[in-house]
C-alpha cells in the first residue's frame, strides 16, 4: 500500500476477508518537506470489527516527548503500535484476535522481519 503524505487522516486499513497470522502495527512519519514529531500529531488508532471501536490506542505523549528530547533531531518517524495476532475465524469477531500494546517510539523505520 503507498502512504498519502500530503493532508490530515485518517488512514483505514480494511482487512475484506477473514485472515490468520501474527502482525506489527506501525504509524510511520512520512510528511513530506521538513522533519515533524511525530508526537505532535497525537496519533490514534482505532481498531474496528463488524460490531464497532474493539482497541482505541494513543501515543503516550509523556514518554513520546522524553523519547524525542533524547534523539538527536527531536524527530521519531515511527511509533510501534501493538502487535496482533489473528486466529482463523470467519466472522472475524474480537474471540479471534489478540491485541499486545506495544506504544513505543523507534528511531527509524523498522526492518521487514519475515519471522
Amino acid at each position: 500500500e503507498s502512504a498519502v503524505t500530503t493532508g490530515f487522516g485518517p488512514k483505514v486499513i480494511s482487512i475484506q476477508q477473514p485472515i490468520s497470522g501474527k502482525f506489527r502495527l506501525f504509524v510511520m512519519n512520512k510528511a513530506v518537506g521538513g522533519a515533524v514529531n511525530l508526537a505532535a500529531c497525537h496519533p490514534i488508532v482505532n481498531i474496528v470489527l463488524y460490531n464497532g471501536v474493539w482497541k482505541s490506542m494513543r501515543l503516550n505523549l509523556r514518554d513520546a516527548l522524553d523519547s524525542a528530547l533524547d534523539s538527536p533531531a527531536n524527530v521519531s518517524p515511527c511509533w510501534h503500535v501493538c502487535d496482533l495476532k489473528i486466529e482463523s475465524d470467519t466472522k472475524m469477531g474480537d474471540q479471534c484476535l489478540e491485541c499486545y500494546e506495544v506504544d513505543k517510539l523507534l528511531g527509524a523505520e523498522p526492518a521487514f522481519d519475515p519471522t
